[in-house]
């Protein structure tokens, strides 16, 4: 698929080795929660270089992306604290048996909106602002280019 990476592979011996380690202590416990925190930890403990909430995600959407509101409109919020409980518990989500877009995407905006530091930092954000102001678009996509490789 065009969103795996190679190490996804470690991401289910992680997560099972982590589960039965986990029940033994309470302060373990805390290695299994996956919202709220850093991106970093999320692919350490994963052991991937993207997190497979993301993949995941962007695989089932890949076929919806026509759907209007995609990212826009809600979805189901009963369901997503589901998700995201059964994430935080060290659990995946088979995404393939549900059907509707709007909350598939919705975990995904739930993951990121929690993140406690921004994907863009402040310095990373103005220079992508100044990038609008660039006349070419082929220009523009150098200067992105430049900027995500910073």
């Amino acid at each position: 698929p065009k969103y795996s990476n190679e190490e996804n592979s470690k991401s289910t011996k992680n997560s099972k080795s982590s589960k039965s380690k986990n029940k033994t202590s309470k302060s373990k416990s805390k290695q299994n929660k996956y919202f709220g925190i850093p991106l970093e930890q999320v692919i350490i403990n994963e052991g991937t270089q993207i997190p497979s909430i993301v993949i995941k995600v962007l695989e089932q959407l890949e076929s919806k992306i026509d759907t209007e509101g995609l990212f826009r409109l809600g979805g189901s919020q009963a369901t997503i604290c589901l998700w995201k409980e059964c994430y935080d518990k060290g659990n995946c989500i088979d995404f393939t048996k549900h059907q509707e877009p709007h909350t598939i995407a919705g975990i995904l905006k739930a993951f990121l909106r929690e993140l406690p530091d921004p994907l863009l930092t402040e310095n990373l954000y103005i220079l992508f602002v100044a990038i609008t102001e660039i006349e070419t678009r082929e220009e523009q996509i150098i200067a992105i280019k430049n900027v995500i490789n910073q």
